[in-house]
């Protein structure tokens, strides 16, 4: 996934179901839909095409992933405009993070606070739009999951800053298999560095 074009990705997700299935001009220029067999096969008829695009929605998408979604102001606490349902993986529940109850800095380790503020700051001024960041999420019931966010500003027309929004993903596995490499790598090398030099 590219971090440049993560806007486009999320705005075009699914985008092709509004459209119908894809008509094929013919040589008199006259719409013809599509042939059975032609690239997925048979198609369906308009209402299942219908029901199919009712069912596959953008939000059903992240719902059913890992991936959390969110989008909060460029103000004072950054006031969280939305969240996906499946906040609660992390044990919270998306209404208290929109009505302000839990602040968004919040959920964020203690220890990675003030980088990742400091990194959001920076980006900020520096015009950069797109950039990712690695930190702790500390969830309600005290535990800590590593998350990697994938990160867009959002600018009016004047350049001015509205909105913070991207996708969080949990890398606790990844993270505890990267350090539990590490440690054999360590102990890898003391035991070579403890061998009886020649």
């Amino acid at each position: 996934m590219d971090v440049n074009n993560l806007e486009d990705q999320l705005s075009g997700l699914f985008s092709d179901l509004e459209d119908g299935p894809e008509s094929v001009e013919s040589e008199e220029n006259e719409l013809t839909p599509p042939q059975s067999g032609a690239a997925g096969g048979v198609q369906p008829a308009s209402s299942e095409l219908t029901a199919l695009s009712d069912s596959v929605r953008p939000d059903t998408f992240v719902e059913n992933s890992p991936a959390v979604l969110f989008r909060w102001r460029a103000a004072e606490g950054w006031p969280v405009e939305y969240v996906s349902e499946n906040v609660a993986q992390f044990g919270y529940e998306p209404e208290r993070l929109l009505t302000g109850e839990i602040a968004i800095a919040s959920i964020v380790h203690p220890d990675d606070i003030e980088r990742v503020v400091g990194e959001i700051k920076g980006y900020s001024k520096q015009g950069v739009d797109h950039f990712r960041q690695t930190f702790r999420i500390v969830t309600t019931g005290r535990a800590v999951r590593w998350a990697d966010a994938w990160m867009a500003i959002k600018r009016d027309d004047t350049g001015w800053i509205t909105h913070y929004q991207g996708l969080i993903f949990d890398i606790t596995e990844h993270k505890r298999a990267e350090d539990a490499l590490q440690e054999s790598r360590v102990l890898y090398q003391s035991s070579l560095d403890a061998l009886p030099q020649n």
